[in-house]
């Protein structure tokens, strides 16, 4: 196993990280959604900075592999969600379709995602 700091996530200030958990208490869309719901522009700008840093580690990941091995990358919802919606084509926080836990996506090595358990 490689650890790599691409998938991990966003840290915050403790001022940030109380907002987040205000935002929490009622939000539908758990801790991701009340992240998303936080409107300030360094945040979005945050999170698709790491967004893109997950995506850049699944491109250079499929690079490696080949024709018949499959990777494993773990990361976190508030990671996973803005990379999906670059891997979709469409903009960060513009729906946030949170993960439950231990459950994510895939990507094909031509980029294309599938979510859940598809073949």
């Amino acid at each position: 196993p490689e650890i790599d700091p691409r998938a991990g996530f966003t840290y915050f200030t403790t001022p940030q990280e109380n907002e987040v958990l205000e935002q929490l208490r009622n939000h539908p869309q758990g801790f991701t959604g009340a992240l998303f719901a936080i409107d300030e522009a360094m945040e979005y700008k945050r999170i698709q900075s790491q967004g893109e840093a997950l995506v850049s580690l699944i491109k250079d990941t499929l690079k490696r592999l080949a024709s018949d091995e499959k990777a494993l990358i773990v990361s976190h919802d508030v990671t996973m969600v803005p990379a999906r919606q670059l891997l979709e084509g469409k903009q960060i926080g513009s729906s946030v379709e949170s993960f439950s836990p231990l459950t994510g996506f895939w990507v094909t090595k031509e980029l294309n995602i599938h979510v859940g358990d598809e073949d």
